[in-house]
This record gives structure tokens, sequence and C-alpha cells, in this order.
């Protein structure tokens, strides 16, 4: 990691490190599974890399975000609750059919859909933090900011505010674009013989 830093020296820098960990298998701090919905690893590059014919080619948009949890108060509630605050089972994490997903659950809130078709992105969070300052780092990937700005706007309450966001607050967010490896390259300084 450290040859490849300072080959990007000269056009980037490392300014802050948050470490995450991976946790019971996938699931966030509070406990459900995250990602079930994320397209097979096959199927990501067409919904997370910008199209050939378009600016940016081979690169993503990344939204990320840091979220510390309230988790003394979220897991106080009884299971039935947590699961209509999410949207999905906890044990099993299967989603909640259409006609019983309450409108507020996060993952009503956080569909994005135009003319009847899902807009998908490739997200994955990961718990971060100690025993008293803790949460999930979010990070998503999109061919289009739209899409992750649309699903921010949903859970903020466009019309109806995202259910787990009583729960957990955004410390940081931000859009960047992550260039495809080619056009790294071309920042890079060569390598020595």
């Amino acid at each position: 990691m450290r040859p490849r830093r300072s080959a990007l020296s000269p056009a980037a820098r490392l300014e802050r490190e948050l470490t995450g960990w991976s946790y019971r298998h996938s699931r966030d701090l509070t406990g459900f599974e995250d990602g079930t919905e994320n397209p097979s690893l096959l199927d990501a590059p067409e919904i997370a890399l910008i199209p050939d014919e378009m600016p940016g080619a081979g690169g993503s948009v990344l939204l990320f975000q840091q979220w510390p949890h309230d988790s003394a108060v979220f897991h106080a509630l009884p299971v039935d609750a947590q699961e209509r605050i999410i949207g999905r089972t906890k044990a099993d994490s299967i989603e909640f059919d259409d006609d019983a997903m309450p409108p507020d659950s996060h993952v009503a809130r956080t569909k994005v859909n135009v003319d009847g078709e899902e807009q998908k992105i490739f997200r994955r969070n990961v718990p971060y933090g100690t025993v008293t300052d803790h949460g999930t780092v979010f990070v998503g990937f999109s061919r289009e900011q739209w899409r992750m700005h649309r699903m921010l706007e949903q859970m903020a309450g466009i019309g109806v505010r995202d259910a787990l966001t009583r729960y957990t607050t955004p410390l940081t967010g931000a859009y960047y674009f992550i260039p495809s490896i080619g056009a790294l390259g071309r920042f890079a300084t060569p390598a020595e013989d």
C-alpha cells in the first residue's frame, strides 16, 4: 500500500482514516444484515461504473457517510419494532412484502424508483468505532450521482422521514469521483527500474 500511496502523492494525499471491520457475517451494529439487495459482483460494474460514452468513463461516483448510532436506544426496542424500522426480518433478513412494508422503513425510503424501475447502486456498510463511539460507515457507488442524491432526499423526508434516522445521525458525508485505474495511472510517477 505504501508504494501506491507514494506514487500518487503528487496528485493526492491521505486526509483522514477511519477503521472499520466485518461484524457477524455482514451485519451492521443494529444486528441487521447489510447489502442483501446489492447487485451481484457480475452485475455491479453496470450499476457502479460510468459508461464508456460518458465523461469519467470507467470511474464511479462515491458517496461516503459516517453515521454514529444511538445503539442503546435502538437495541432497547422489541425486535418486531426494529424490523419495522428496517423493513425486513432481523434473524434471516427477509424483506417485508410491499403491502406490509412500513412507508417510513429504511428499505422503503432507500429504494429509488423511476417509472416503476428500481435505480440500484452498489453499497456497503461497515461498522466502526469504540465501545462508546460507534456506528456505520456507508459507501455507495453509482454510475450517476442523482440516484444516491434521491435516496438521501427520501431518507430526509420527502413526504416521510426514514425511521432509522431517529437512531443514527449523519456526522460526515461527501460525494467523490473515483477515477478508473487507467486514469489514475496517468498521474502516477513512473516506476524506476
